[in-house]
């Protein structure tokens, strides 16, 4: 075989190596097409769903700070280097990849993997997001107080007298 053979044939081999190895990462574009996948992902029901929730947060996160450490993830605006990087994927990204991992369970070297970033650069991506959807759905959870927590709690967490709540 002559050379241009050859390199066509490694072309077709990388172009088959390519198309595995996207089946195997998780994309929007990949997403938008299989409400059965956002279920799967995000435990959200379909697209649209994932979308009106991203279109209630994404004002806010337009603007947020990546988390850099307990005192440095907000709201207010920034320009920095590392928010710049940290945006290395779109911000309805970061939010799809923040409910994957939520919702698989997935370690954060994994979901990172799927999206070209390290494990430190999406920790510090999910943190900020966490923080940002506390801060905007945190009247959607609300916790009983301590009073109540103990009024009504089961007899057989009688052993447990800081138990704060009980996830069944």
């Amino acid at each position: 075989p002559s050379r241009l053979d050859s390199d066509r044939e490694y072309v077709r081999h990388l172009e088959l190596e390519n198309a595995k190895l996207l089946k195997k990462t998780i994309t929007l574009e990949h997403v938008k097409t299989s409400d059965d996948e956002v279920q799967n992902l995000t435990g959200l029901p379909n697209y649209l769903t994932f979308r009106a929730l991203f279109e209630q947060v994404e004002p806010l996160a337009r603007n947020m700070r990546y988390w850099q450490g307990p005192k440095t993830t907000s709201c207010q605006p920034s320009l920095s280097t590392h928010e710049r990087r940290a945006r290395k994927i779109s911000l309805e990204e970061q939010f799809l990849a923040v409910l994957v991992r939520l919702r698989t369970g997935y370690r954060n070297r994994d979901v990172a993997r799927f999206y070209g970033l390290s494990a430190a650069r999406f920790s510090c991506i999910f943190n900020t997001w966490i923080c940002l959807l506390s801060d905007v759905f945190h009247d959607l959870c609300k916790l009983p107080s301590e009073e109540v927590t103990r009024a009504t709690l089961p007899s057989c967490f009688s052993a447990f007298p800081q138990t704060r709540i009980v996830i069944d």
